[in-house]
Formats: C-alpha cells, structure tokens, sequence
C-alpha cells in the first residue's frame, strides 16, 4: 500500500496513509512525495488525494498548532536568529559610516551636526534596504535566502506578492513594520506578534519554499 510523507521544518515526516493526510488537513499546495515517488509534488498532483482536499480547506487561524494560513509561526528561537541576523545586516552600514568619518576627517565632539547627519543617513540606507527586502522577498531578515517571511494577517499574502497587485497597500505595511520598534517583546514565547507585526497586521512564518509546510 502506497505511503505518503511530509516535510514538516525542512524533515521528512511519516509515513502516512491517506486517513492519516486527512486527519492532519493537508492544503493543496502541501509538498508530499510516497514510497514510490522520492521526488516532492504538491498533494493536487495526486489523484488519490483530490477527494480529501475538498473535504480539508484552509484553516486560516490554529494556534494549537502554531499555524496561520498553514503557515508555522515563527517561534522564539527563530525570532533570536531573525533579529541577529539582522544586526549581522546592519555592520557594513556602520562600517561604513566610520570609514568616513575617517576620510572626512571629522571630529565627534565638534561636527555634532556632520554626525548626526551621518547617523541619520545611515539609519535611512539600513532601513531602505530591509524595505526593499520586504517588498521584493518578503522578509526582513536578509533577502530572498531567509526563511522567515512576513505575511498579511489579514489573507495569508506574502508581502511581495501583494506589491505585484498593490503597491501602496504593500509600502504602508512595510513602512509600519519597518519603523516601529519592537519592545524587545519578541522574547516572550506566548507572543504569537511584536508590536510592529501587530500595528502592520502581519505574522512572522516560516517559509519551507514551494507549497509551504504542511497544514
């Protein structure tokens, strides 16, 4: 009898029979490859499974499960990862601004105002490039390599993909979530959203590529 497995957090999960694909809800887009195929197809490729998809639609909210949109919300460690690897981003910025202060040869104490120029346009160029990040990859933690991705909390949309249709709409949520600060409440576990995700409406997931995680 032919089995069936998942990849659940870039693992393989299973096996799994057809009952079991259904108690566990998986989505059309779910990635699933069985004993007898090895490679990963989503679960409507399968003819076997077209029958339990209709009886399984998308839900959009279960956080028993941690999921939104069948999505996996991102947890604390993913978050403390996220957020390093987004100070690891900004060093080359202030690199660069010392470097220049260099070159300028300007001093702290009496070009105040240099300074604080040099800060702001800093703090611009780090903040453009995690919105370009956003608009163009969805994610705010280092391009299109990063799994952590940022969703509408509003459609489950990644946030580039919703550029493609609105662009305003997009730019006023990347701009919220951009220039908010977080608290630092990203550390407490209970907290499915920091501040910004909340004021943006959006959710931090993890991204496993095509067709997602698993519901």
């Amino acid at each position: 009898m032919k089995k069936y497995f998942l990849l659940e957090d870039g693992k393989k999960q299973g096996p799994y029979d057809v009952y079991g694909l259904k108690d566990i809800g998986i989505k059309p887009t779910t990635p699933i490859c069985t004993t007898e195929v090895a490679d990963w197809y989503n679960a409507e490729d399968f003819p076997e499974l077209l029958h339990i998809l209709e009886e399984n639609p998308v839900k959009k909210f279960d956080y028993e499960k941690d999921r939104v949109f069948g999505y996996k919300l991102a947890n604390y460690s993913d978050r403390r990862s996220g957020h390093f690897r987004r100070k690891i981003l900004f060093l080359p910025f202030s690199i660069l601004i010392v470097a220049l202060f260099f070159v300028l040869r300007l001093e702290p104490k009496k070009d105040v105002f240099d300074l604080y120029l040099f800060l702001l346009s800093g703090l611009i160029l780090y903040s453009s490039f995690t919105m370009y990040s956003i608009m163009k990859y969805s994610s705010a933690y280092g391009g299109e390599s990063s799994k952590l991705k940022l969703i509408s909390a509003v459609d489950g949309k990644l946030i580039h993909e919703i550029a493609k249709k609105d662009f305003n709409h997009a730019l006023n949520i990347t701009l919220k979530y951009t220039f908010l600060p977080d608290f630092g409440d990203y550390t407490d576990p209970k907290k499915i959203q920091t501040f910004p995700e909340r004021i943006a409406r959006v959710y931090l997931v993890k991204y496993e590529g095509r067709g997602n995680n698993p519901a």
